[in-house]
């Protein structure tokens, strides 16, 4: 698991807990949990000046879950553009972004 940006919060799993797309997906937060331990702390990927989003539903049966386990994510540079690639176990969404910030202090 390629979790380099996210190091900070150690090793443990992360889950998706929701996707909000705003100005028309021009900005794009990723909702997501830590849980190490069960402790399930808040924080948020928030990608800004976003220009392309592509989403892909791997299982579209559970769709309803409240949660996605991230499998990986991963920051790069794909033709001159900044992309980031979270795949979780429901879902993969690619980003082309401006600006990428993790805010681990959301409640």
């Amino acid at each position: 698991m390629q979790y380099d940006a996210l190091h900070k919060l150690g090793p443990a799993m992360s889950f998706v807990k929701d996707i909000l797309v705003t100005q028309w997906g021009h900005n794009v937060t990723v909702v997501c949990l830590y849980d190490p331990d069960g402790a399930r702390q808040p924080y948020h990927l928030e990608f800004k000046g976003c220009e392309e989003v592509c989403w892909q539903l791997f299982r579209p049966e559970e769709a309803e879950e409240k949660e996605a386990a991230i499998i990986d994510f991963a920051l790069g540079i794909r033709d001159d553009r900044k992309i980031a690639v979270i795949d979780a176990d429901i879902f993969e969404l690619v980003v082309y972004y401006g600006t990428f910030i993790i805010d681990i202090d959301k409640a």
